[in-house]
């Protein structure tokens, strides 16, 4: 009996899974990209209940205080959001607490303005996925 509820419902999936991959298959399919599909398990009903929808589903509670948006202009960042990072690792000397201050300052700055171009550029909304 088990076995049968499997297969009926790798079926279903299936049929969604191809669904989907139509819907964003670009006119050339050499150009088809499989990360712009993503299939996400979400608790509760059954899965019967699964659907396809166009969009971007997040699967968790936002950390800010905006939970809904209609229209707004997002970018999303598969990557920490957070200031540029030396490609080796370093040591760096600092000589009194001011020295300390200013490079934290900077890095602060950096950011400030990072946030400030998105804000400039009609972002309403950032969305992270990453580490």
């Amino acid at each position: 009996m088990h076995f049968f509820k499997a297969i009926r419902s790798g079926r279903h999936h299936c049929e969604l899974v191809a669904d989907a991959c139509i819907r964003v298959c670009p006119k050339d399919p050499a150009n088809f990209s499989v990360e712009n599909v993503r299939v996400s398990k979400l608790q509760g009903s059954n899965i019967y209940d699964s659907e396809v929808i166009k969009g971007m589903v997040v699967n968790r509670k936002p950390e800010g205080s905006v939970t809904e948006m209609e229209n707004g202009k997002v970018v999303v960042y598969m990557c920490p959001f957070d200031s540029p990072q030396a490609e080796a690792k370093a040591t760096v000397v600092m000589n009194d607490d001011n020295e300390l201050m200013n490079f934290a300052k900077g890095e602060e700055e950096e950011m400030e303005n990072f946030v400030k171009e998105l804000k400039n550029k009609g972002i309403k909304c950032v969305i992270i996925n990453g580490p």
